[in-house]
């Protein structure tokens, strides 16, 4: 399994079987000079799309690539390529989605491997929602604050699913002119796991420990075989 950051809450994986997800991919034109990040996003067969902020919904892929991945976004369970794929909703806010509505939080299981993306989840965190999601081997999680969860209730939710691996997102960067938190509130209220900066997480290399990994966000599209 190999999964890159493109920014932002934009993740690229591809799989054991080969099979090549991306989830959250933004529109990057709906936010010019605030938003630095590259869209050359790399081709996937399923596009996980949360909710409809253009931060998280690129759906032109025929337009811009000239091919058209399946598309997922609503609850709910199935599966694709021997993938199964779990769809839960979420709020947005802590108002019961009265503000900025609801998000779908997206499972992915491949061989016993569950990566969980969590979206612009914005809800308080609450042991006894989380319950059936405990234990993943990947946690995407936003650590950014004011549209999400912020850095602290980050920290009490991925202490909730105790994953093997965390990858934090949708926080300040200097690509990103949203006025938002970086990560470093959540890195200071994780000491029971290992800080690793990486430009990619590659699972055929040897990860033992618990480990939080920072990327740098990959500038260009990732060619089949890397």
């Amino acid at each position: 399994m190999k999964i890159v950051w493109f920014g932002h809450a934009t993740f690229f994986a591809e799989l054991d079987n080969k099979i090549r997800i991306i989830f959250d991919p933004y529109d990057k034109s709906a936010y010019g000079s605030s938003f630095t990040y590259s869209d050359n996003f790399p081709k996937c067969d399923i596009a996980l799309i949360s909710h409809s902020h253009r931060d998280h919904s690129f759906r032109n892929f025929k337009e811009k690539f000239g091919y058209q991945p399946i598309i997922m976004d609503s609850e709910g369970e199935r599966e694709e390529f021997g993938v199964k794929i779990t769809g839960r909703k979420f709020f947005h806010d802590k108002a019961e989605g009265r503000e900025r509505g609801e998000v779908i939080v997206f499972s992915v299981k491949e061989n016993q491997k569950e990566i969980i993306h969590f979206s612009d989840i914005g809800e308080s965190v609450k042991k006894e929602k989380f319950q059936e999601m405990k234990n993943p081997y990947i946690a995407m999680v936003p650590v950014g604050g004011r549209y999400t969860i912020d850095g602290e209730e980050a920290a009490e939710l991925v202490g909730i699913l105790s994953p093997r691996f965390v990858f934090p997102m949708h926080y300040k960067t200097s690509r990103l002119d949203f006025p938002i938190e970086s990560e470093e509130r959540f890195l200071k209220s994780m000491n029971n796991y290992e800080i690793q900066r990486a430009d990619s997480f590659n699972d055929n290399e040897e990860n033992v420990k618990k480990t939080i990994f920072i990327f740098n966000p990959a500038d260009k599209e990732i060619q089949e075989g890397q």
